[in-house]
């Protein structure tokens, strides 16, 4: 059975990460210009100078891998103009899109519970860091049939996820956010980021692991082209699976990993994955799907 690729693998766990594991320390010096100096639109996340993101990306061994990719000539760039949502993006010789490696769109927001999946849960209000846009992409290589395309992927990955995925975690913790927040839209999205983030609603995050447990036997991108195109049923009341984008939670403060670690979201998660057996409708995939070829 082939199971799907997890580039996350190898970050701390959800448990062993705190506010504690940042390690962007400010010197006495950098903290008096931020105390003096107004915050404005130009520091990013209204922390960092171009400077500073640059040693964030250093301290996080992704320039240092790019560098070896044959990348030398990085060259950063910083969007604050919109302040709700400020851009990353890194490219090499030239800033285009022919040349562009990274791009990410982070932004700050309050996540105030509207459902109360967990009736004994005491709800809050938490102070998140949203992945609104994230893109690392070799424009370089191409695909091949070990590492095909996936969904709205213009050019193959770059190996760095599980490095940028700690640098965010880092930057959330050192900016004392109580987790960070992504919206999936896309199936594979969710399974990659599944290794560290979990569904805020425990019956998502049963489906998302029935769904992996059901289609392990296909490669992640036959899965994830099935699940976008609804191809996907569940083969215990033969409804075809849509999938919906939800709120991802990647917990740091200990009131937000209470939540995800307590008993009611394992069972309601636990049960949930009984509920579903799914299975890809090939023939409704191949009238459906333009890709070229689809292993089984």
């Amino acid at each position: 059975m082939k199971k799907p690729h997890i580039p996350l693998k190898g970050l701390k766990t959800v448990q062993e990460i705190s506010f504690e594991d940042s390690e962007f320390s400010l010197s006495e010096t950098e903290l008096m210009r931020q105390l003096n100096e107004k915050k404005g639109y130009s520091l990013y996340l209204g922390v960092f100078t171009k400077e500073e993101v640059d040693k964030v990306l250093r301290r996080s061994h992704i320039s240092q891998i790019l560098n070896e990719k044959g990348f030398t000539n990085l060259l950063l760039d910083l969007n604050t103009d919109d302040p709700h949502r400020h851009i990353l993006r890194v490219y090499f010789d030239k800033k285009d899109k022919s040349h562009l490696l990274i791009e990410i769109i982070l932004s700050e927001s309050i996540f105030r519970p509207k459902i109360m999946y967990l009736p004994s849960f005491k709800y809050g209000t938490y102070n998140m860091m949203v992945i609104e846009w994230l893109i690392l992409q070799n424009p370089l290589s191409r695909f091949t049939t070990e590492k095909p395309q996936l969904p709205d992927q213009q050019y193959p990955g770059l190996g760095i996820a599980r490095q940028v995925a700690d640098m965010l975690i880092k930057v959330a913790a050192y900016l004392r956010k109580d987790g960070i927040l992504n919206f999936p839209q896309y199936y594979h999205n969710a399974v990659i980021y599944s290794e560290l983030f979990k569904f805020y609603n425990p019956y998502m995050h049963g489906v998302l692991k029935a769904l992996e447990q059901s289609l392990s036997k296909y490669t992640l991108a036959d899965a994830a082209y099935a699940v976008a195109g609804g191809c996907v049923k569940n083969l215990k009341d033969g409804e075809y699976f849509k999938w919906k984008a939800e709120e991802l939670i990647l917990p740091l403060s200990r009131d937000l990993k209470s939540y995800f670690e307590s008993k009611e979201y394992s069972t309601i998660l636990t049960n949930t994955m009984k509920e579903y057996s799914f299975d890809i409708d090939w023939a409704l995939y191949r009238a459906r799907s333009n890709r070229p070829e689809m292993k089984r």
